[in-house]
């Protein structure tokens, strides 16, 4: 080795703050030795500098590998209802203010405008360009110093890259490949050009052979037509207020080839989607009326053609609400309103404006943050609730390319079965620390207990493997999985719900239980409890039968029961008027009679109109209706563990509930929405704000939400395998790998491994009626014949070498 740290290679990781003052003497010092006396000199000279740390990147050419690792993840089999996937451009990246358009590239990267500030001349519009993958900033990719502004983005036939100047009445062009500008392709008022915004190339209609240029000029009220190549004026394709245009905002060509135009941009958000034949401009209809809906504010960009949802085969339309800050769907045959695609502030929205489908299907939407000067931009990745998202990290950047491997393994679900397999090799670009695989579930109508696999990493180059295994968790779609109890003088009901919000079925609560105000399940899944006003606890089967009740006995006569938890063996109820929680210990077990709390606490100071509590066996979290609602997590014996906001998910929340067989989730009903909100990760969470990945809507009866529940989904009748099976001396048991539940096998040698007798039984004759055991992998054990079961057999014996 030449001196320990040549002055052209030394690097220092960003880690080490401050650099010891030692540390350039180090490059003095030669060294013929290797690694070994290496560490101990940095040892040494590292307790010289009391405790600082100091993290060597490179030593003579060689770099400290990095650490990669895989998250866990979780998707709902056949649920397409969107959850935020991250935060793909990150707030303020490159810059990111004012954001109004994007596209993607020929090179495959998402570019994006930057608007300008009419009132600060030194803040011109831009285009930054993003990596397709990762969302890194790459850079400024296109500016000019004469261009004041930039409202949206399109790339051209011709791959060069186009933008409506909104401050500057004109439209700049710019080179496709090296952002270089081409200066002015449409001059400043060009037609009557006023306030351009969103710009499209679309049929030719002057017979040159190449597609026009369609512009919405807000100021004028109409929708300009400009030649492809020239970009000379060829007139008004919808002129001033045809059709009842006012101040339009985006346009969009459909499959159909017709032209649809958001019309009302500052009309007192009264929006509405136009429709024009897209070869004549000729006015059509009103696709979307105003307020269809909810519908006040389709801006710039922020209407596009997407993904059949209304199930006639057709794409449909989605369109930027922004005024609530929400995703809408129309149908795209007749413009009827579907559903909330993005349900308002839902991952943090806000004042969305440009729509992007990626590579992989997931949606991409701008979002513009609070109003702020400038106002921060970021975009944000929402997918179906029906994939699994693994977060695969590098632990810091690497300034030279990393790979490594994954693939997916079969668990207890099942590849082509439960989930679509999935392997490939990730590259983390220099720089770049996080990369996404997503997996597909396979829907189906089975009733299923939660089932697992894992995505495995392998092969890295340039990093070594930290944590190389995630396991992704696919929840069942087909069973009740939600009980939310109604107050209502029509009759007070528990609902029933699917993991999509879908109605399963009702039934109607006790007499006495005439004011619900909280549901409670446990693991069990086989029991609900509801608390009413009156102060008795309801116990309920999943059926609606009652199974008894009983009085909860401590609290005052003026007690304001506002909800119950049970961990299954405890019962935990709270008083809205005192801001207590008290425990009836043993009470799960309770059907009659009555029983006094066994100890209580006090809510923290905050917490002072509670609605609602939950509990895992560990902690307890309230939610609290107030200014500001929030989530307070207290341990068991009641001391506070910290609170979090929630935002986007109405504001009057009534009931909160979990997954008692796991999950990080937490769920909140809202009485002012009717709706059902899930926050992902939040029962860590112990400050700062969430807003709801996903939601659904109550069904119609159920307006007067007080409690929900979520019992786990129980699964179909189920083989079990049971057997005594001894090992011979020395030889330890192995996990088994079986398609069917059984005991452990043993690792000795083929020649002297036993037989064991599997007792393999069923609830019912439901079974198929022709049973093969098969190895998942290798050659385990020797399968015997298939043994046949006749109609209604519940019980057979088969004997299995193994």
């Amino acid at each position: 080795m030449q001196n320990l740290f040549p002055a052209q290679a030394r690097t220092l990781s960003r880690r080490c703050q401050p650099i010891p003052a030692w540390a350039p003497n180090l490059e003095e010092r030669p060294m013929r030795h290797s690694f070994p006396p290496l560490n101990r000199t940095i040892a040494r000279r590292a307790r010289a500098a009391r405790g600082r740390r100091l993290s060597v990147e490179r030593l003579e050419g060689r770099e400290l590998l990095t650490a990669v690792s895989v998250s866990d993840a979780s998707a709902m089999e056949g649920n397409r209802a969107m959850k935020l996937i991250d935060t793909f451009v990150a707030p303020f990246s490159g810059g990111l203010q004012n954001a109004r358009g994007m596209d993607y590239g020929p090179d495959g990267n998402l570019y994006v405008s930057v608007e300008g500030d009419g009132t600060d001349p030194t803040v011109l519009g831009r285009v930054n360009r993003y990596d397709g993958v990762t969302g890194a900033f790459l850079g400024v990719f296109a500016s000019d110093p004469t261009m004041s502004g930039a409202k949206d983005v399109e790339f051209g036939p011709d791959g060069n890259l186009y933008v409506p100047n909104n401050l500057g009445n004109n439209v700049y062009r710019f080179d496709g490949t090296t952002g270089a500008s081409m200066g002015v392709f449409i001059p400043s008022g060009s037609g009557g050009l006023n306030v351009p915004r969103s710009l499209i190339f679309g049929p030719d209609g002057n017979g040159d052979g190449y597609k026009d240029v369609y512009i919405t000029s807000g100021a004028t009220d109409s929708v300009l037509r400009y030649d492809g190549l020239t970009g000379a004026f060829l007139g008004a394709f919808v002129p001033p207020g045809g059709g009842g245009l006012n101040d339009p905002t985006a346009l969009v060509f459909g499959p159909d080839g017709d032209l649809y135009v958001g019309s009302g941009a500052h009309s007192d958000y009264y929006n509405s989607i136009l429709r024009y034949d897209g070869k004549t401009g000729a006015f059509k209809q009103v696709f979307v009326p105003a307020g269809s809906g909810g519908l006040t504010l389709a801006p710039t960009a922020g209407v596009i053609f997407g993904p059949d949802v209304s199930g006639d085969g057709a794409l449909d339309l989605y369109v930027s609400n922004g005024a609530v800050n929400e995703v809408l769907i129309y149908n795209g045959v007749n413009g009827s309103y579907v559903e909330k695609f993005i349900p308002p502030g839902m991952g943090g929205l806000h004042d969305p404006k440009a729509l992007l489908f990626d590579r992989d299907s997931n949606f991409l939407v701008v979002s513009n943050h609070e109003e702020t000067n400038p106002r921060y931009s970021s975009i944000l990745r929402f997918g179906p609730s029906s994939q699994g998202a693994f977060t695969v990290r590098l632990d810091a950047a690497s300034s030279s390319p990393v790979t490594v491997e994954y693939a997916t393994a079969s668990g207890t679900a099942l590849a082509d079965s439960d989930f679509t397999a999935a392997s490939s090799t990730l590259t983390f670009a220099p720089g770049v620390t996080t990369r996404t695989v997503f997996v597909r579930t396979v829907n189906d109508s089975q009733a299923e207990a939660n089932e697992t696999f894992t995505l495995n990493l392998s092969n890295p180059f340039g990093a070594s493997i930290a944590d190389g295994q995630g396991v992704g968790t696919v929840r069942d779609d087909d069973a009740t999985t939600f009980y939310v109890v109604n107050d209502a003088s029509g009759g007070d009901r528990t609902y029933e719900y699917g993991t999509l919000g879908s109605d399963v079925e009702h039934y109607t609560l006790n007499t006495g239980n005439t004011a619900p105000r909280g549901a409670a399940s446990t693991a069990a899944g086989t029991t609900v409890w509801v608390v009413d006003a009156n102060k008795k606890v309801y116990v309920y089967n999943t059926s609606g039968g009652l199974l008894g009740s009983w009085t909860a006995g401590t609290l005052a006569s003026n007690a304001t029961i506002e909800g119950i938890a049970t961990n299954g063996t405890d019962v935990w109820i709270v008083d809205g008027k005192q801001d207590k929680v008290f425990r009836y210990a043993g009470a799960a077990t309770r059907t009659s009679g009555s029983q006094n709390a066994a100890g209580s606490f006090r809510l923290n100071s905050g917490n002072a109109d509670p609605k609602d509590l939950v509990t895992d066996g560990a902690s307890i979290w309230v939610v609290n209706d107030s200014t500001t609602d929030k989530v307070f997590k207290y341990s068991l014996t009641g001391s506070l563990l910290g609170s979090w906001t929630m935002t986007g998910a109405g504001s009057s929340p009534t009931g909160i509930t979990l997954d008692p067989t796991g999950g990080g989730a937490l769920w909140t009903v809202d009485a002012g929405t009717d709706h059902v909100y899930q926050f992902d990760n939040a029962r860590g969470l112990t400050s700062g704000s969430l807003s709801p990945s996903m939601s659904f809507a109550l069904a119609a009866g159920n307006t007067n939400p007080q409690g929900i529940a979520d019992p786990p989904a129980p699964g179909p009748p189920r083989m079990a395998a049971s057997a005594g099976i001894s090992h011979p001396p020395g030889h330890p048991a192995a996990h088994h790998r079986w398609a069917i539940p059984g005991p452990p096998a043993s690792t000795s040698p083929p020649s002297s491994r036993p037989w064991i007798a599997a007792s393999i039984s069923t609830p019912g004759p439901q079974i198929p009626p022709l049973i093969a055991l098969m190895p998942s992998t290798g050659p385990d054990f020797t399968p015997p014949a298939p043994e046949r079961f006749h109609a209604g057999t519940k019980r057979a014996r088969i004997a299995i070498r193994i």
